[in-house]
């Protein structure tokens, strides 16, 4: 099986589709998945209505994540992310269950 790295995306939105380059290489380049977690205000850079948002177009083995408890704190809701995103209830709990289980972790 691939290795996993996680790329936590957490302060500015404009580095979700910096994290989303950095997903695309690495699994071009290695057999491994991506789990791109994101909290905090970088949130908005995945609200569907945002221009950003267009460069959401993961790749083969990069699944994207925003943080329940961000949304709520930026008032958006799930309903309002691109389409392709997922969420998880706390960013934190993500992040700290995927290193427990090996995962590479990379702060974007």
């Amino acid at each position: 099986m691939a290795g996993l790295l996680v790329l936590h995306v957490r302060d500015d939105p404009s580095d979700v589709p910096r994290a989303l380059a950095a997903a695309k290489l690495v699994t071009t380049q290695e057999p491994m998945r991506v789990q791109i977690i994101v909290n905090g205000e970088a949130v908005n850079g995945l609200i569907a209505a945002d221009n950003a948002s267009k460069d959401i177009e993961p790749s083969d083995g990069v699944e994207i994540f925003a943080c329940e408890r961000a949304l709520r704190g930026q008032h958006r809701t799930p309903e309002q992310l691109h389409e392709k995103v997922r969420t998880v209830p706390s960013a934190v709990i993500a992040l700290a269950s995927a290193q427990h289980e090996g995962a590479a972790y990379i702060r974007i």
